[in-house]
């Protein structure tokens, strides 16, 4: 991981101290466009790859075309790229770091993407070779959290500890189901087919497409799920055949 810098002079010095411990890659999450723009800049002159994991921020997708990043985590800063304003159009009571209203919100977010411009996000993402990575299990909770909560092998194979943080629990990350209803499932449900269907795009155009998963969060557990192993369940729309050697390329 990255950490916070101050300034563009804190950015390079951080990648080269990275660099010198000896690692492959950087890691960014929240992070100002002149830091990035730093950051990144040294990262390709010692030779580290960056992946991306965006949120509500001043950076997105653009950013990342500019700037050369190796591949974008989730979906966080693509479809908020797209968006004519430039803003979702959040409640004047969200706050990012309250959890609940985070992921309620993320929701939400496909749908306010305009689709000619998501296409040449998709289209930018593309010519600048920024690998999307997009982790499609790891919501799923967020759709049907029933479902997430009784899954059959938990009963013989979830660790008791991980069970309580999978608890509603604010001080957990990914345990944001507080007050969670039948009208946040039914936008996430909206959300993931807008997700899948700009991921089918991006693939179609060209985009490279990368395995990951986020397991140990929101009642995903590793190598419990053939089917979503690789982080793209079958309703992603990608057969095995397509994202596997995507993944093994990256």
């Amino acid at each position: 991981m990255f950490g916070r810098a101050r300034n563009a002079g804190e950015a390079r010095a951080r990648v080269q101290s990275l660099k010198q411990q000896g690692v492959d890659g950087i890691k960014i999450t929240g992070i100002d466009r002149d830091i990035m723009a730093a950051m990144e800049d040294e990262a390709h002159k010692v030779g580290l790859r960056i992946a991306h994991h965006a949120g509500v921020e001043e950076t997105n997708a653009w950013d990342d075309i500019q700037f050369g990043t190796t591949s974008i985590e989730h979906w966080y800063g693509i479809p908020d790229a797209a968006i004519e304003s430039g803003v979702q159009g959040f409640p004047s009571t969200y706050n990012y770091n309250n959890e609940t209203d985070r992921f309620r919100y993320a929701g939400r977010l496909w749908r306010e993407a305009n689709p000619e411009r998501l296409g040449k996000v998709l289209d930018g993402m593309v010519r600048a070779h920024v690998v999307w990575v997009p982790t499609l299990d790891i919501y799923e909770a967020s759709r049907d959290l029933e479902r997430a909560q009784n899954q059959p092998w938990f009963a013989e194979y979830l660790h008791p500890m991980l069970a309580e943080y999978f608890r509603p629990n604010p001080a957990n990350h990914g345990s944001y189901f507080l007050g969670w209803t039948s009208t946040d499932e039914v936008f996430w449900k909206e959300n993931y087919r807008l997700w899948m269907a700009a991921l089918r795009e991006f693939d179609r155009r060209g985009g490279l497409i990368g395995m990951g998963d986020d397991a140990g969060f929101i009642y995903q557990t590793v190598r419990l799920r053939p089917d979503s192993q690789h982080g793209t369940p079958p309703g992603g729309g990608l057969p095995s055949h397509q994202d596997c050697p995507a993944g093994h390329r990256q």
